[in-house]
């Protein structure tokens, strides 16, 4: 028979949680089923689309118990919760903390099937959007610095040439980025860029923070040393005209290797030489 869904079945009540097992594989579901919720968190595996079908009163953990320790195991998987007397206050909090629904037993088969069936469908959705979250990041890791800064203003909706006046740099410059851009992130208009981006909350993505906070260091290092070599070489001291050259060439490699403006670079370029 076809296989609908991924039923984890948790009652510590034998002779209901086995004959509702056999009913949901007769009708081809895969079905896993626990006496507890402690040897469900034991032996269970995660797999989706999946539905947890949890009984909410019983004696080692309860339903609601075992519904925190999933979440703050990062376990996404759906709950439906059934019982025979449970308070009102038991049902609010399950459902605020995520379940999708809640069975009183005895319950009717149809109203039964309907919730799985809802369970599992939106396990499925929320896989798609938890992979496609991870490919989005996994493209946005890919790009480099100056890229991802790129990015980001285009995702503030500025023109090329509002970038190009933003980081210093022409017109022609931000046009290779954002074709690069939008060809790492897989995506074929602004629309499904910004799409993308706030969905995944790239703003917020580590790779945002971690070259500003190591300025003290690296950056600082870089740029001394970039001076130096300038003041340094041997071709400014026998043909001076070509300094502003070789600074201009210096600060160009510095500014796109690091993705900084041209006036954070200056600026820190002060600092270094002071």
């Amino acid at each position: 028979m076809t296989k609908v869904g991924h039923i984890y079945l948790i009652d510590d009540d034998e002779s209901m949680r086995i004959s509702l097992a056999r009913m949901l594989r007769e009708l081809g579901y895969l079905v896993e089923d626990y006496a507890s919720a402690s040897i469900f968190l034991e032996k269970s595996v995660p797999v989706s689309p999946a539905v947890i079908l949890l009984d909410m009163q019983m004696p080692d953990m309860t339903g609601l118990d075992l519904q925190e320790k999933l979440l703050k195991l990062g376990r996404k998987t759906p709950i439906i919760f059934v019982s025979g007397q449970s308070h009102p206050h038991q049902i609010v909090q399950g459902l605020k903390k995520g379940a999708v629904d809640f069975l009183f037993k005895p319950f009717n088969l149809e109203e039964l099937l309907k919730a799985l069936a809802d369970a599992i469908d939106f396990d499925g959705r929320q896989l798609k959007r938890i992979s496609m979250d991870v490919e989005t990041r996994r493209n946005y890791e890919n790009l480099t610095p100056r890229e991802r800064e790129v990015c980001g203003w285009l995702v503030k909706g500025l023109l090329n040439k509002d970038i190009a006046v933003q980081l210093g740099t022409t017109d022609a410059t931000i046009k290779v980025h954002k074709a690069r851009v939008m060809d790492k992130m897989q995506v074929d208009s602004a629309q499904t860029l910004v799409k993308k981006y706030l969905e995944s909350d790239l703003e917020n993505h580590p790779l945002n923070h971690s070259l500003k906070a190591n300025y003290p260091f690296s950056i600082f290092g870089l740029v001394s040393v970039l001076l130096f070599l300038i003041r340094d070489r041997r071709e400014v001291v026998n043909k001076p005209a070509k300094l502003p050259e070789i600074r201009k060439e210096a600060f160009t490699r510095a500014r796109e290797g690091l993705g900084l403006s041209t006036k954070e670079l200056s600026g820190m370029a002060c600092l270094s030489v002071r």
